[in-house]
């Protein structure tokens, strides 16, 4: 029985704890105020974490609204989205949520832009890694020393050339006759040239 009384009682102490952690007004008030410090500085990112610490001690709407416009200065186009959309199904009624909706729009079209901007980086990326594989290739194949050409005809020398010898027989061979037919028609006693020494040809 006592044993029993006293795990009721440690449930109950647990239980408490808990709803103490849940709703927290002291240390959701510190970290809401530590965030819009850090919002008024710039540091987004870090804002929007201390409005995220504030929510799990004060679950108010008002604070995804926060959480939604510091993720939005931090660029988190995700988080910021996910925060506007919890804000409105939290509080459907909020009096700025045409406002809300506007900025939804103009997330999910940036996000999208992104999304389309990141594949044709991608779609580049794969196309150079091509172009650089393919690279080497065309570099063999247009490189002048490796390129085969059929080597030059060999130059016979001039004596072993069969025309040469045959001009050569055909002047011997014509000479020959000229000197028959000059030896045939030349009288014996013929006169010499003018202011040249005469030649018996006897």
């Amino acid at each position: 029985m006592r044993s029993w009384i006293a795990f009721v009682v440690l449930v109950a102490v647990a239980l408490a704890g808990g709803r103490a952690r849940a709703d927290d007004p002291k240390q959701a008030k510190q970290h809401f105020e530590d965030g819009s410090r850090l919002y008024d500085l710039g540091k987004f990112r870090d804002a929007a974490r201390e409005y995220e610490e504030a929510y799990k001690y004060k679950p108010d709407p008002a604070l995804l609204f926060n959480i939604g416009q510091a993720y939005r200065g931090a660029g988190a186009t995700g988080d910021a989205l996910t925060a506007y959309k919890s804000y409105l199904r939290r509080l459907p009624d909020a009096p700025n949520r045409r406002e809300v909706e506007g900025m939804i729009e103009k997330l999910q079209r940036q996000q999208e832009d992104e999304r389309r901007a990141q594949e044709e980086r991608q779609r580049q990326e794969e196309l150079q890694r091509q172009q650089q594989q393919q690279q080497p290739q065309r570099e063999v194949t247009q490189r002048p020393d490796l390129v085969t050409t059929a080597p030059p005809p060999e130059k016979k020398p001039l004596y072993k050339r069969w025309w040469l010898w045959t001009a050569v027989g055909g002047v011997i061979v014509a000479g020959a006759v000229v000197g028959i037919a000059v030896a045939a028609t030349t009288p014996k006693d013929a006169a010499s040239p003018p202011n040249t020494f005469g030649v018996s040809l006897q």
